[in-house]
């Protein structure tokens, strides 16, 4: 089988394991952080008490991505985890609505799918004290962060403007996307449930999968060595079958 050149976008420190998983068998992979570029222009709209809508999507597609993917002509796939795979998805979209070249793998990890509502209160305009102690709940910052005062005022306008993209988000009904969609989730996530995760289906023209691991919402700290395996199966399927 020849090798591939595979795009793995917005996957941070997972897409690395990835790109390193997937060099070991030859292929050639080109790791792309879209997704960053996208929220830090998210929070620098909040943090400047700008009300953000979520058509920023379509000026950082615009500004960034687009051209960074454009330029490379090659298959990728999108993975995003919580806030990540709703960035993913709408970047999906719009990168269609561009007639731009989309991703062939959507990896959505931890966030219920986008047609779903919202059950959960707001806690993003929570005061502090009762902010933080909705942040322990979710499991994902450490004892000593959420106690360290100094290191919290850094934090916070941070974490309440992503709390904020993910709690205001508005979907608008589209086709279905003309691609494969994967989606993560950990069994003992109290926030998103396996039928929140299921219903991505939907979402999807292609195939879809669903695959549970062991631990809460941030269950890519608990099994890392079960997600890489995943992710890296998802790929060389996507890679198999372009030969």
């Amino acid at each position: 089988m020849s090798k591939q050149t595979v795009g793995v976008v917005g996957a941070g420190v997972m897409g690395v394991g990835v790109a390193q998983n997937l060099i070991q068998t030859g292929h050639r992979v080109l790791l792309l952080d879209v997704e960053d570029v996208i929220l830090r222009k998210a929070r620098e709209s909040i943090t400047n008490n700008i009300r953000l809508q979520w058509m920023f999507h379509k000026k950082a597609a615009q500004e960034s991505s687009t051209r960074s993917l454009a330029v490379y002509e090659i298959p990728f796939a999108f993975f995003g985890h919580s806030l990540g795979a709703l960035v993913s998805f709408e970047l999906a979209r719009q990168l269609r609505k561009q007639g731009c070249l989309g991703p062939q793998l959507l990896l959505v990890s931890s966030h219920r799918a986008p047609h779903i509502p919202d059950r959960d209160s707001h806690i993003y305009a929570l005061p502090d004290s009762a902010f933080i102690e909705q942040l322990r709940r979710f499991n994902g910052t450490p004892e000593s962060a959420l106690q360290d005062q100094e290191l919290m005022k850094l934090l916070l306008p941070l974490l309440r403007a992503d709390l904020e993209i993910y709690e205001t988000y508005t979907y608008t009904c589209e086709a279905p996307l003309d691609c494969t969609i994967s989606a993560l989730g950990g069994l003992d996530d109290w926030r998103v449930t396996r039928e929140d995760l299921a219903a991505w289906k939907e979402q999807a023209s292609g195939d879809f999968s669903l695959r549970m691991f062991a631990g809460d919402h941030f269950f890519l700290q608990t099994a890392p060595e079960a997600v890489l395996q995943a992710i890296s199966q998802d790929l060389r399927r996507l890679l198999s079958r372009l030969v």
